[in-house]
Formats: C-alpha cells, sequence, structure tokens
C-alpha cells in the first residue's frame, strides 16, 4: 500500500503513518508468525517478503511507506 497523500516528512499526518504500518508491517509480521508456527511444527516451510525498492532507497515524499517497507524486509 502507498500513502493516499504524498507529503514531504515535515507534512506527513501520523494517521498515514499509522495505516502504512499497519497493512504494510503489522498485518503481514503477525500473520507470518502464525504460519511459521504451523511451518514449524510441520518441520518445513519457507517465508519470502516481496516488498520493493522503497525498503532499501528512501523518497522525500513517501517517507512513511519507506519505513513500513524496510520494516517488512529486516523481519524476514
Amino acid at each position: 500500500m502507498a500513502p493516499r497523500e504524498r507529503n514531504v516528512i515535515l507534512d506527513a499526518g501520523s494517521d498515514s503513518f499509522d495505516e502504512l504500518i499497519a497493512n504494510n508491517f503489522k498485518g503481514p509480521h503477525f500473520r507470518t508468525q502464525l504460519v511459521a508456527k504451523q511451518m514449524l511444527a510441520q518441520r518445513e516451510g519457507r517465508i519470502a517478503f516481496i516488498t520493493s525498492i522503497s525498503a532499501f532507497t528512501s523518497s522525500v515524499n513517501r517517507a512513511d511507506s519507506c519505513i513500513s517497507k524496510a520494516g517488512l524486509s529486516m523481519s524476514a
């Protein structure tokens, strides 16, 4: 998910940040936690996150999106 409005970091609001963290990081992180427990019980499985280049390269008008994607990339 991308921000609903592209604002420079000085103008970005907490609502946009919270929505992006919830959708791009928190949701996948906790879903993965559930699946990982099943994989351990089955003694097999693989987890792969596909994010975007924004996980590694910051963008002035999408900082909150880049932060959420970087967090997911680092959690794998």
